[in-house]
């Protein structure tokens, strides 16, 4: 069956939204409690919060982007895109070890992860 994606429109869009605000302003915990009580038809949209994050690398926002990354890997923890980010949030950020093993979460999750893959090869030879 083929997987139908959510239009990044509507209202699960002001929800993924309010709910990467709350992270920054409140924490991860806060969003999370706030998505536990969510009406079960809204739900986050991934591609959404991992732009948010890549956003905030680029500011050189490093802690919050790692905890909207964190918040990815909550909502999406099937996703190996979710982890290879916040990986690379944990590598800008300088925690190798936190990298290396988000990496290799994602790498179970999806074994075809060539940056994965890569990142780790050069990591775990150092």
């Amino acid at each position: 069956e083929p997987v139908v994606p959510i239009a990044d429109n509507g209202p699960n869009r002001a929800f993924t939204d309010a709910t990467i605000k709350l992270t920054l302003e409140r924490g991860m915990n806060a969003a999370i409690e706030s998505y536990k009580k969510r009406n079960k038809k809204i739900d986050l949209l991934e591609n959404v919060i991992n732009a948010k994050g890549y956003d905030l690398i680029k500011e050189k926002k490093l802690k919050e982007a790692i905890e909207i990354f964190k918040l990815n890997v909550f909502a999406f923890p099937k996703l190996a895109n979710a982890f290879d980010s916040l990986g690379e949030a944990y590598l800008e950020a300088g925690d190798k070890k936190l990298a290396v093993e988000n990496y290799r979460k994602s790498l179970l999750l999806n074994p075809e992860n060539e940056n994965a893959s890569e990142i780790l090869k050069r990591l775990e030879n150092r």
